[in-house]
């Protein structure tokens, strides 16, 4: 998941801005746990290496923190790998293309790799002289596997001795045997977490260079670190790195690597300086302003597709106030507490992995989260705390929306909305305000009663909806407090949850448009409509209460579209209480957008539950005695 990161200036380190400027920093803010490094970041930005089935390196609920301590602060999450004895024999790796990329020999660059590395168990590290290599960078950006001299600047790892529980480091011009180095003059235990520095130098005609730094001091010079230099290595025939290219970065889990290893705070930079930078592309330096301004953001430039945004990155104990006024693009976003960011009509903002949100966003305008790997994983949408005030045009987060810590999604009124996600998770202190709009959760769950509550998007509701309160957090609709439904009219409308399968008769696998989203059978749909309106057709008629005619007869059977309309767990007079409240006070009926007759084939509807009453039947049903759910009693 993306997290705030805090960033203080390192004075007296760095050169000029220009050579202090990062190609790529991964804080690997990603998650859930246990997901692999590709899917949890779901942009396209690390991929699978090879794509097969076999399993690559994982996300870990954990920052790696260094002793005696950093200019600049980890957070939020780190990778994890396993060798040998976490999943036995060689498996997939990730590679992520770096900004800039290719790098040639021919421009006599030098490309420098720093990331806080721990090996929590050596069992299973190969002893032999070669040892193993777990990252580095790479000439080939494809899902290939590794070919020979395609790796340049390895971390190489091997155990000092068999069963010693301690291993040396090293590096190499390539990842093959030949070329390794290793500094056998100091060896390293579990647990122990190192601020490793690797560069690659290009000498055209030359012999190309290979170096390791093992924990330098990040607030001097890279001469000043003469004694963190561990390895140097060169070639003797003068080849190195396939092509004399650099495009991307890999990381590697093998069958002789250790146990149990993580990694962190991954930054790629053409200088020591730049490693070392406090300040990564993408993060606002505080104060108000329009997105499109540079001077505002660190780098010198608004963040582009391959950069995450930070708003502020706890840059400034002053409130920020980001205006979008432009369409824009990034990796991910993050907005701390405090600030904010505005997006207008007409402007959209399309990030790759996440939208994390701390502080306050107003949207008028597109907001779209990619999922181009086409996993149900992808972070989507965060509220931590914050609040995402929907106003107006779309937002689509194409995966995971979740709220916590007291966060809010306020959707404006107006039936014009749809938030699609790919499961939903709202906090006991959480509040997404429908209003009266549309959801769909595409892999939710409508959820059952377990004989005391409601889980699931219906549990979301029954929590807010508190027998006719609306006053609680979950899934709610302010338009139960607003003017249009005051006085007599109180209580008549609801948050209805059913799957597509129960209400637009589709199989599991087949789809049909609803709200003009597609779904499938299994999506679960909940929309603000009339208290009983248990068939999503907009309003309260005979079919509505030949469902619960239905449902009725069989003891134990709970659901909003089986008939239990107030949510208490079991359909009885209190639910027709409600509709007979309901069908006298209605207005006219909510558009619905259900699909047309040529989106989904028409699947005869079942005799007694949806079966039209006579006249005679109706008439019975208006003059019968009206039933208000009060508290948890019905009168």
């Amino acid at each position: 998941m993306l997290r705030k990161t805090s960033f203080v200036i390192l004075v007296g380190a760095a050169a000029s801005p220009a050579s202090a400027t990062l190609l790529l920093y991964e804080p690997f803010n990603y998650g859930p746990a246990g997901t692999e490094l590709s899917t949890a970041d779901g942009a396209g930005g690390w991929l699978k290496v090879p794509a097969t089935t076999t399993l690559e390196p994982q996300m870990a609920d954990e920052s790696l923190g260094y002793t005696p301590g950093l200019p600049w602060t980890p957070a939020g999450n780190m990778v994890s790998m396993t060798g040998s004895s976490g999943g036995g024999g060689t498996q997939a790796s990730s590679t992520r293309a770096i900004p800039g990329q290719p790098y040639y020999s021919a421009d006599e660059a030098t490309l420098y790799y720093s990331m806080l590395f721990r090996v929590n168990t050596v069992t299973g590290l190969t002893s032999t002289t070669a040892g193993s290599f777990v990252a580095g960078f790479r000439n080939n950006g494809t899902t290939n596997g590794l070919a020979s001299f395609e790796g340049g600047a390895p971390l190489t790892i091997r155990q000092t001795g068999s069963g010693t529980g301690r291993y040396y480091l090293g590096t190499g011009l390539t990842q093959q045997d030949a070329d390794r180095v290793y500094d056998t003059a100091t060896n390293y235990g579990a647990n122990d977490t190192l601020l490793l520095v690797l560069a690659y130098q290009f000498v055209e005609g030359g012999e190309d260079f290979a170096r390791l730094w093992v924990n330098p001091d990040p607030a001097k010079s890279q001469l000043d670190n003469a004694a963190a230099l561990k390895v140097t290595a060169s070639a003797t025939d003068g080849h190195g790195i396939a092509l004399g290219r650099i495009t991307n970065f890999f990381l590697r889990n093998n069958g002789a690597a250790p146990g149990s290893f993580n990694v962190d705070e991954l930054r790629i930079a053409s200088s020591w300086d730049g490693v070392m930078s406090t300040t990564p592309q993408g993060v606002w330096l505080g104060g108000t302003g329009n997105w499109s301004d540079g001077t505002k953001w660190s780098g010198g430039a608004a963040p582009g597709a391959a950069v995450p945004a930070y708003l502020d990155a706890n840059n400034t104990g002053a409130a920020s106030v980001v205006t979008l006024d432009q369409d824009a693009t990034a990796r991910a976003i993050g907005i701390d507490a405090g600030d904010t960011l505005n997006i207008p009509a007409g402007r959209s903002l399309t990030l790759g992995a996440a939208m994390v949100v701390g502080g306050t966003v107003n949207s008028s305008g597109a907001v779209e989260v990619l999922n181009p790997s086409g996993t149900t994983t992808n972070n989507g949408l965060t509220i931590a705390g914050g609040e995402l005030r929907f106003d107006a045009g779309t937002i689509k987060p194409n995966g995971t929306v979740a709220l916590s810590s007291g966060g809010q999604l306020l959707m404006a009124g107006g039936r014009d909305k749809v938030l699609k996600a790919t499961t939903l998770s709202i906090s006991s202190t959480s509040r997404l305000d429908l209003s009266d709009n549309f959801l769909i959760v595409a892999n939710g769950s409508a959820g059952t009663f377990n004989g005391t509550s409601y889980t699931g998007v219906q549990g979301d509701v029954a929590r807010a909806y508190n027998f006719g309160a609306w006053d609680q957090p979950g899934l709610t609709t302010s338009q139960e407090n607003a003017g249009q439904n005051a006085g007599p009219l109180s209580g008549t409308t609801t948050i209805g949850v059913a799957t597509a399968e129960q209400v637009l008769f589709i199989a599991p696998t087949e789809t049909a448009i609803w709200a003009g989203e597609t779904v499938t059978g299994t999506s679960v749909l909940a929309m603000y409509t009339y208290a009983g309106d248990v068939n999503f057709d907009g309003l309260i008629d005979g079919a509505d209460y030949g469902t619960l005619d239905n449902w009725i007869q069989f003891p134990g059977t709970s659901g909003y579209a089986n008939g239990d309309v107030n949510y208490d767990g079991v359909i009885d007079g209190a639910d027709y209480g409600v509709l007979d409240n309901s069908i006298q006070l209605q207005g006219a009926p909510f558009p619905t957008d259900l699909p047309s007759a040529a989106a989904v084939v028409a699947v005869p509807e079942p005799a007694g539950v949806i079966s039209m009453m006579t006249a005679a039947a109706m008439g019975a049903l208006l003059s019968r005695r009206r039933r208000r759910r009060v508290g948890s009693q019905s009168e």
